[in-house]
């Protein structure tokens, strides 16, 4: 091999090194950048439409009744904010994952059955298993399901928060919104385990309370609450409970400077307690909901990966031409 052509080898083994290097770089800093979406633009202002369905195995679950609450205003860039009858409760609605969601729904209801919130309207599902709301006003909305019977069958549909406007998957906002409630069929626990959790850093382990108390709530009344403390493992169980009755969490206090969040799976409820973020370090909404689809951050980086490789093949053939 000449000299020239082994110059021209070394080049391009130096080019394609390069161009590795500017790959991996824009490959890392891709999900580096998941935090920098751009949103589409809602309009806050136009009313929507809202059906939510209630389908066993593609039968239509009749006679339940679904009540409706709107529990927070939605912004052009699809920020919740908690609003009128829910304005006071420390409930985060930011930057929440499905899980944190589902746990955030269940958290307001409590609150709403406690206070003796008064819905803003309560359907039956029809014969389909649907019920219509028909018109309402943009925001984030809270649906609660009463269980019903069903060819002896008990369904408790989840509580569930739904946007509206919705989103596509291709990215639009939907202003009619057609959701599924996910529902259960397993019957009531009559013992119910309530656990403590603390969601903060080492540092402000010492600044937090000594004990909190926590609330019974059966059909929307008090009726027990228990102090939990290290004393007994920030742990309790309410046992021998009426299993006709549904049984909710409720944090009677939150401790300042916290938010609440109360979890339900099976027969354990997990009250978490945690520190609230700062406003000017608030993440902005979750993929879960509600996110547009159109994500621009991976623009540039994948410009520059292609801009590179286009180079290389250029190159190439440069350095081919002046082999030949």
């Amino acid at each position: 091999m000449g000299a020239g052509s082994m110059r021209a080898a070394r080049r391009s083994s130096t080019l394609a090194a390069v161009l590795a290097v500017v790959a991996a770089v824009c490959l890392l800093w891709l999900p580096a950048r998941a935090d920098a979406i751009l949103y589409d633009r809602l309009d806050p202002e136009q009313n929507g439409t809202l059906t939510v369905s209630l389908v066993d195995d593609g039968v239509g679950v009749e006679g339940a009744e679904l009540s409706l609450f709107r529990v927070a205003d939605i912004s052009s860039d699809a920020h919740f904010t908690l609003a009128d009858d829910f304005v006071a409760y420390p409930v985060n609605l930011t930057g929440l994952d499905a899980s944190e969601w589902r746990a955030a729904a269940q958290t307001l209801s409590a609150y709403a059955a406690r206070d003796g919130i008064v819905p803003a309207a309560t359907v039956s599902t029809n014969a389909e298993g649907a019920a219509s709301f028909g018109t309402v006003s943009a925001g984030l909305y809270l649906v609660v399901a009463n269980p019903v019977e069903v060819g002896n069958v008990v369904y408790t549909a989840e509580t569930t928060l739904i946007s509206v406007p919705g989103l596509n998957d291709d990215g639009t906002w939907s202003y009619e919104v057609v959701a599924d409630a996910k529902f259960s069929t397993e019957p009531a626990p009559t013992d119910i385990v309530v656990r403590k959790v603390w969601a903060d850093d080492d540092d402000a382990a010492s600044d937090r309370p000594q004990s909190v108390t926590v609330q019974l709530v059966g059909d929307g009344s008090v009726v027990d609450e228990v102090t939990l403390s290290s004393a007994n493992g920030w742990q309790h169980e309410f046992k021998s409970l009426d299993g006709s009755v549904t049984w909710q969490i409720v944090e009677k206090d939150v401790p300042e400077g916290y938010t609440v969040s109360v979890d339900r799976e099976g027969a354990t409820f997990t009250v978490t307690n945690t520190i609230k973020t700062p406003p000017n370090e608030e993440k902005p909404p979750a993929e879960k909901l509600p996110q547009t689809g159109l994500l621009w951050w991976p623009v540039l980086p994948l410009l520059l990966c292609g801009a590179g490789l286009m180079l290389f093949g250029w190159y190439r053939r440069r350095a081919h031409r002046g082999r030949s």
